[in-house]
Parts: C-alpha cells; structure tokens; sequence
C-alpha cells in the first residue's frame, strides 16, 4: 500500500510505500498543500492547497497533476459526496466569518444557533490538530447515533430495535 503526505513545508505530494517504508514519489504541488481526499477507487488525490487558494486534482496512478480548480481564501479540508461526484471544500476564512456572525446571533439566547457556534468551534479544532472533514464527518455521524439512542423520546420502533437482544448498547 502507500502513503500520501501533503507537505506545506516541502510544498507537494511525498508517497510512502507501507510495504517498505520507503519514501518514494514527489510531486510539486503548489503553495501550501494542507488537506486532501483520495477517492475510494484510489485513482485520484484531491488536494487542498491553503496558499494557492485552490484545490489540485493528482491523477494517482501516473503521479500527475490534472488540474486545480480556485476555492474561496484558504481551503483547509475537502471531502467527497457519497457519488463522489461533489467535493465540499471548507475554507478557513469562511467558517471563521460565520463562526463570528453566529456568536452574535447566538446571544439572542437561541439554543440552535449556540449549537451551531459549538459545532464550528469543533470544526476548527479538528481542523487545526491535522484532521479532515471526512474524520469529522464520520465523528458527527458516530455522535448522532448515540444521542439518539439515548433519546428517551425516540419512536417507538427505534426503541424495540435499540433494545433488541444482540444490538449495541
């Protein structure tokens, strides 16, 4: 198997072969590559690169970049639609912009909006300890889950399948 480190030190794409732990390939790949996905067939890398205020596309198999599409200021992580025919690129200006409009509109005391200014302080922090919207993605999925097991208020249907014999607790 191998290993794709985007480095912003470097500025590129360094593959690692896990077999022999052995640092192979290098691509040049912009200013300041932060974050990437690669797709579930292991064909193509899309790559955030925060300097260049775009998002490379690496052609995995031949080591090539295909192209870069411009994103909003400083793109710090991307994941993939379910199709993969969607990528969903977060920029760090502008999850800080609406971090900031929503404290305000939070202090009105609505608990939807406090919830929303929570869920951006955590995306931030993920983001800033080297995570990826994917990991994120796959954390917030985990969390409702659990709530809504926990939920005394869930359907009744939901209840008898949580509560089925041989389920997870």
């Amino acid at each position: 198997g191998e290993v794709y480190v985007l480095s912003p030190d470097t500025h590129g794409l360094t593959v690692i072969n896990t077999w022999t732990n052995e640092v192979g390939d290098y691509l040049q790949m912009g200013a300041d590559p932060a974050a990437g996905i690669v797709t579930r067939d292991g064909s193509l890398l899309y790559a955030c690169d925060a300097g260049g205020s775009r998002v490379a596309v690496v052609n995995l198999g031949y080591r090539e970049l295909l192209g870069s599409a411009p994103t909003g200021t400083h793109p710090v992580a991307c994941a993939l639609g379910l199709e993969e025919k969607m990528l969903l690129v977060a920029d760090r200006d502008h999850v800080e912009r609406r971090l900031q409009r929503v404290r305000t509109q939070a202090k009105s005391g609505d608990p939807r909006l406090r919830r929303e200014v929570e869920e951006l302080e955590r995306l931030l922090a993920h983001v800033d300890a080297g995570g990826t919207l994917a990991d994120r993605q796959a954390e917030r999925l985990a969390d409702e889950v659990l709530v809504r097991h926990r939920d005394e208020d869930r359907p009744a249907g939901a209840r008898q399948f949580a509560e089925a014999p041989g389920h997870l607790e």
